[in-house]
């Protein structure tokens, strides 16, 4: 699951406008078949769409290794989603994220 802060805490990214130029936090929160947290994961981000730009490299958490990276809104009108995988797994997927003119 991709949650705005680290350790089972925040919010799980859902479907949003974004204004262009605005910078989300993102971390990749891993769950056992239990639903139960096992901890923040070590993934590889990828965005679909042109919505904007991730930073990169992702950074590690050194203390628990898990990658954690920042999303910038680009284009106006541009969508997709923000996807944190490992290999063989999908470990979550933002909500649908539209790029809006900024307001100010």
């Amino acid at each position: 699951m991709i949650r705005d802060a680290t350790d089972d805490e925040g919010l799980e990214i859902p479907t949003q406008d974004i204004e262009t130029g605005k910078t989300l936090d993102l971390f990749a929160a891993g769950y056992n078949e239990f639903e139960i947290y096992i901890g923040d994961q070590l993934v590889d981000w990828t965005l679909t769409g042109t919505l904007g730009t991730l930073a990169v490299p992702s950074t590690l958490d050194p203390t628990t290794g898990a990658s954690t990276t920042a999303f910038t809104a680009g284009t106006v009108s541009e969508e997709g989603t923000i996807e944190a995988t490992t290999p063989g797994a999908i470990i979550g997927e933002t909500g649908t994220i539209t790029v809006v003119v900024s307001g100010g």
